[in-house]
């Protein structure tokens, strides 16, 4: 059906932002791209998706406030 596959579409999303993010199952990680397929994920509801972006900013950007909004947005 459509809502489950706008659901697959949402988690592969997801696992690509982790990935990028960690580097693992890809060349090289790339924060950048991380951080487009983290928001492609948050778009379509994923809250997982929101945690692994407040962890981006937190432990990559550095950004403790963007960290906490995101945390706020996931819970």
């Amino acid at each position: 059906s459509r809502k489950s596959g706008g659901r697959v579409l949402m988690v592969a999303q997801r696992r690509l932002g982790q990935m990028y993010a960690s580097g693992e199952g890809v060349e090289m990680r790339h924060p950048l791209v991380a951080k487009r397929w983290l928001l492609r994920a948050t778009l379509q509801g994923d809250g997982e998706a929101r945690a692994a972006l407040a962890d981006l900013y937190e432990n990559q950007y550095y950004d403790a406030e963007k960290a906490k909004r995101w945390r706020e947005a996931a819970e």
